[in-house]
């Protein structure tokens, strides 16, 4: 048994004789050990009525590189818990799952259902808390830092909306209001860092150059989801059975492909080819290949997100800072979405005293 050192650390890497142990294997096994202490952790976790999500960020806090992984690390005398490429692309593999999954649940009907409201309720809780943020920390970190903490404050995880509202099997208006909320809120928190990226960069920024470059990427988008919610659908029906389990996926990382080419998330296309499949006569056994998929992959986004926590160059007064930013962001984004809830609570209530005059009358 052998250890060379690895570039960049103190730690060694594990060999066998003299065939070092190829960095994919170690990730497999680091994969597999986050996976079932997050299944692990998010039973203990449902015991106690929280959230399955809440578990799987903790087995990434324990087990991560830079908490009980460090430790591990340097018992053995190599680096066995590690995050490497190999890792982030099975994370970023689950996450699109994850939206994919969600949108095919849900389909076009949050997005209808909650229309403009919906739409303008992920516009004020992305504005509210950027505008609130950057004139809070405007005089500590620059201008330009500013810029930056006001448009991540702005943002809101589908991803965790969705693991939520998939595992207690949500339904309602108002869990289609905040499913179209939170994929809106994705396509406003990029137009809001392609605006910032704009202005830091020196560009063109007058009010017409903006304006243009907002109506385009929303136009962009809505084109790229009604093209797709009738043309995939088609596809799909007359695909052979044979095929069904290969082309959901090449069409989803296909579309991905695409929209990331023009500066979209992948989180934004998954969630856009789930809702174009949900309107297939084939979705009830695309979703059985989706949740196939998501029992064994699903857990690692959060995992991943909770071991890469880490902070090295960050002072205690700065990550103080901005995790008062993200708790004041918080309460700016339900700040913003309150006139929408209450003219989407008016509405509903506007329909039920409808519906029972016309009940009444006949």
């Amino acid at each position: 048994m052998k250890c060379d050192k690895d570039a960049g650390e103190d730690l060694k890497v594990f060999q066998f004789s003299s065939q070092p142990v190829e960095p994919i294997i170690l990730a497999l096994f680091d994969v597999s050990v986050f996976i079932l202490l997050a299944e692990i952790l998010s039973s203990l976790v449902q015991k106690y009525s929280l959230p399955k999500l809440v578990g799987e960020l903790l087995a990434g806090m324990i087990i991560g590189p830079y908490a009980l992984g460090s430790l591990l690390n340097r018992l053995v005398g190599f680096t066995l818990i590690n995050i490497n490429d190999y890792i982030v692309f099975l994370a970023e593999f689950s996450v699109i799952l994850l939206i994919f999954a969600s949108g095919l649940e849900h389909g076009i009907a949050p997005i209808k259902s909650s229309g403009v409201l919906g739409f303008l309720g992920a516009t004020l809780g992305a504005l509210l808390p950027f505008f609130v943020t950057f004139h809070l920390y405007l005089p500590r970190f620059g201008f330009d830092s500013a810029l930056f903490l006001g448009t991540a404050m702005g943002a809101t995880s589908l991803a965790a909306v969705a693991s939520v509202i998939e595992e207690q099997k949500l339904k309602g208006k108002g869990v289609n209001f905040l499913v179209s909320a939170a994929a809106v809120d994705d396509v406003v928190d990029l137009i809001l860092l392609s605006v910032v990226l704009a202005i830091i960069q020196g560009a063109t920024t007058s009010v017409a150059s903006i304006g243009l470059k907002i109506t385009t990427l929303i136009v962009v988008w809505l084109v790229i989801l009604a093209v797709s919610v009738v043309l995939i659908p088609r596809v799909t029906d007359r695909i052979s059975d044979k095929y069904l389990e290969e082309f959901p996926l090449a069409v989803l990382f296909g579309l991905t492909l695409f929209m990331v080419s023009l500066g979209y998330s992948s989180i934004i296309s998954a969630f856009v080819a789930g809702v174009a499949f949900a309107n297939s006569a084939k979705s009830e056994r695309i979703k059985g290949i989706s949740n196939a998929l998501l029992s064994v992959f699903g857990p690692l986004f959060f995992v991943y997100v909770g071991a890469g926590g880490r902070l090295p160059n960050a002072r205690p007064r700065h990550a103080a800072a901005v995790a008062g930013a993200d708790r004041r962001s918080d309460r700016f984004q339900v700040a913003g979405d309150l006139p929408v809830r209450f003219g989407l609570l008016e509405e509903l209530q506007g329909r039920q005293h409808g519906g029972l005059g016309d009940g009444a009358q006949g």
